[in-house]
């Protein structure tokens, strides 16, 4: 005889079911641990003086970053300059053209960060009807201001980000017009959402938390400018940005550049930031907000429904005698057991006197 229980057939579909839930609990667990987050690149340029002299050398940063969660593998570092100009000695100008330089940084870590520091110089051209002599300071000095620029480009794995500077201003060029032309100060909102929906997902910010939803960005937009106030746009003027929870959108995280006279609050707990106007200085703050898409969540296995019990039909024997089996059946009398006759004790006979014993 087996030592094994043999199990019911209800009992092995109720250990089938749960041994199916958890395979599906684990693939569940095993899909969000295994989630990847795409990389999340920034780029920077610092250096670019107010005016670029021609014969004199530009010490140039270029600095990048990885600020996602995945690894950006095979990342390089592009620079478009125009004709007429060097980079470390080096020129790829055969024309007018603007010239090209890359760099190959390899792959960046979540979080890494790096420069590449170069010498921009101008050389001095035969036509100069592009250029400038005798600015205060620099008497007879010869400067380049019409139209130079310097775009950077961080790219990897077919994302790209992208900045410019240029050398008339010597700031990073504004990435969205200043809505109050009053004042040299404002803010620009962009948002970098990752997802399938990214496209086609508006995000609603709020200023200043009033309540009310003040303009929507999706990624691919151009950013939002916002003015300090629309009265009193002055040093000492705070400008809150809140965004909104969207359904379905994790709020990753907050960026916004530093720039000298501002000072920056961010809390991405509070989904908002935070930014002071505090002197004279004028600049231009671009923050950006970033969002991850949610997975759909697995739907739960279906658990089969408890069998329904059958109702029993008694058999129908004929002729109404099918009723001997309808319902519960009933007990037969109980025989009460035979009284035993009272045992006689045997009888005593006197001895017989008559004639028929003696002669």
């Amino acid at each position: 005889m087996s030592l094994l229980r043999r199990i019911s057939p209800g009992t092995a579909i109720s250990l089938g079911v749960a041994i199916v839930a958890s395979a599906i609990i684990f693939a569940s667990t095993g899909a969000v641990l295994t989630k990847e987050y795409p990389p999340r690149l920034a780029v920077d340029i610092h250096g670019v003086p107010g005016y670029v002299y021609y014969d004199r050398d530009y010490p140039i940063t270029i600095e990048y970053a990885n600020l996602g969660r995945d690894a950006a593998p095979s990342a390089s570092i592009s620079a478009i300059i125009p004709a007429g100009f060097t980079l470390d000695g080096v020129t790829h100008a055969a024309s007018d053209e603007p010239q090209r330089f890359v760099w190959n940084v390899g792959d960046l870590a979540p979080g890494q960060r790096g420069e590449v520091i170069v010498k921009l110089r101008g050389v001095l051209p035969t036509d100069l009807t592009g250029a400038v002599y005798d600015l205060p300071g620099y008497v007879g000095h010869t400067a380049f201001v019409d139209g130079f620029a310097i775009k950077v480009a961080l790219t990897s794995a077919g994302a790209e980000t992208t900045r410019t500077a240029t050398a008339d201003t010597g700031v990073v060029a504004a990435p969205c017009p200043n809505p109050n032309t009053q004042f040299g100060s404002w803010i620009c909102v962009e948002k970098d959402a990752e997802g399938p929906d990214a496209g086609s997902t508006f995000f609603e910010f709020d200023i200043n938390n009033n309540g009310f939803a003040d303009f929507d960005l999706r990624d691919g937009n151009d950013p939002q400018s916002v003015a300090f106030g629309a009265c009193c746009n002055n040093p000492g003027s705070s400008v809150t940005i809140v965004e909104l929870p969207e359904s379905g959108w994790v709020l990753d995280d907050i960026g916004c550049t530093s720039v000298p006279g501002f000072s920056l609050v961010i809390n991405v707990n509070t989904r908002s930031a935070t930014v002071t106007w505090n002197t004279d200085l004028l600049g231009v703050v671009l923050c950006t907000f970033y969002n991850v898409q949610e997975e759909e969540p697995t739907p739960e296995p279906t658990q089969r429904p408890d069998p329904t019990p059958r109702a029993t039909t008694q058999p129908n024997l004929g002729g109404g005698l099918g009723g001997l089996f309808a319902g519960q059946p009933t007990a037969l009398p109980t025989a009460r057991p035979a009284t035993a006759p009272a045992a006689t004790a045997p009888a005593i006979t006197p001895p017989r006197t008559g004639d028929g014993g003696i002669k």
